[in-house]
């Protein structure tokens, strides 16, 4: 770890790590894990996205499902946006378990970095949000396919401006692990420029166990409030026995062991959560990758962060806090969470100019 940064408020695993990043120090009151992940339910910041130029969309994923992603793009209000020229890439932001399009994390970053000039994609991922009453499947932490699916269609249906420079793929917790996923699945996406992640887990069983412990009680009913009211849909491809399952589910280890799970073909929960977690594709990303982590995560465990080798993987950049919660870090000297601070910084520092020739995509519809 490199102590160097102390002073700075966080801390590079990786002496590949060379980019310049904002300091960081929790911001009062929000001096705890707790507080720190609860901040945006206690004080919720206003958001104002709707004042950008945006368009609902309808993304059929090919893939035999008949299932199809709702999501919005968003436009900065720049003059040479106006005149169809993009000098940023499109910013696609993935939820995390639970969440949504709607959720708070990703309507603060969205609005960060419209004003700072990206074009931004929020969705709801299979059966989550407004795409469950399109979905006759449901989510899971290995869809990693789905990211494939929804760049497919996106090229099928945007302009192809908004792809000039690009995609930076941004994941928010169990977003992150799917991110990371797809990017070991798919080191050589035309599309995708770089990727940041922000408190994801890289283990899942490690981090199932952890949501078990008394202390994350109010953590493990929240996601599980969360997991019931996306799995119980009338249209959701599931049979009566599996529906009581998810029904009388006292924890999200019992939903993965008894549905998840053996729905996917798995015999042992432990089996499905190494298949799909997220370590064992990280050493074949190539692309500029940015992970975010707080030591004080209450139920992402440290372990994979400290003891995975980042040296023989040189586009690979984790930096840790010592607080920062679960998709907080609420920092000192600004109301902007220092993740996004950290996300802009990165993307300013990477050359994610291309030719346009180097994306090969679809007509636009």
């Amino acid at each position: 770890m490199d102590k160097n940064n102390n002073l700075c408020g966080f801390q590079t695993l990786s002496s590949h790590t060379r980019y310049t990043f904002p300091d960081y120090k929790p911001r009062s009151p929000w001096l705890n894990a707790d507080l720190q992940t609860l901040c945006n339910k206690i004080a919720p910041p206003e958001h104002q996205l709707d004042k950008y130029v945006h368009s609902p969309l309808l993304l059929p994923l090919e893939d035999g499902s008949g299932d199809a992603l709702v999501a919005t793009l968003y436009l900065p209000d720049m003059p040479e946006h106006n005149n169809r020229s993009f000098s940023t890439p499109l910013i696609v932001f993935i939820h995390g378990l639970g969440g949504s399009s709607q959720a708070i994390y990703v309507n603060t970053s969205a609005e960060y970095f419209l004003a700072e000039g990206y074009p931004v994609l929020t969705v709801n991922l299979r059966g989550v949000g407004d795409s469950g009453q399109h979905c006759c499947s449901h989510n899971h932490p290995g869809r990693s396919e789905d990211i494939g699916l929804l760049l497919d269609a996106l090229q099928l249906r945007l302009r192809r401006d908004l792809f000039d420079n690009g995609v930076i793929l941004m994941g928010f917790s169990m977003g992150g692990n799917i991110v990371l996923k797809f990017l070991g699945e798919k080191p050589d996406h035309p599309l995708v420029r770089a990727a940041i992640t922000v408190s994801a887990p890289l283990d899942l069983a490690l981090t199932s166990r952890n949501l078990l412990e008394w202390r994350n009680v109010g953590y493990q009913q929240y996601l599980l409030r969360r997991i019931k009211a996306a799995s119980l849909r009338d249209n959701n491809d599931i049979s009566e026995e599996e529906w009581n399952i998810i029904e009388n589910a006292m924890s999200v280890w019992e939903v993965d062991e008894k549905f998840t799970a053996p729905h996917l073909g798995f015999d042992k929960v432990e089996t499905y959560y190494e298949e799909f977690s997220s370590k064992n594709f990280l050493n074949r990303i190539n692309v500029p990758t940015l992970l975010i982590h707080a030591l004080d995560d209450p139920f992402v465990p440290n372990e994979t962060y400290l003891e995975f080798n980042w040296e023989q993987h040189p586009m690979l950049h984790p930096i840790l806090v010592e607080c920062g919660g679960h998709n907080g870090f609420h920092g000192d000297g600004s109301f902007v969470p220092w993740h996004n601070r950290c996300a802009l910084e990165f993307l300013k520092q990477l050359d994610l100019a291309i030719q346009e020739d180097e994306i090969q995509q679809p007509q636009t519809a």
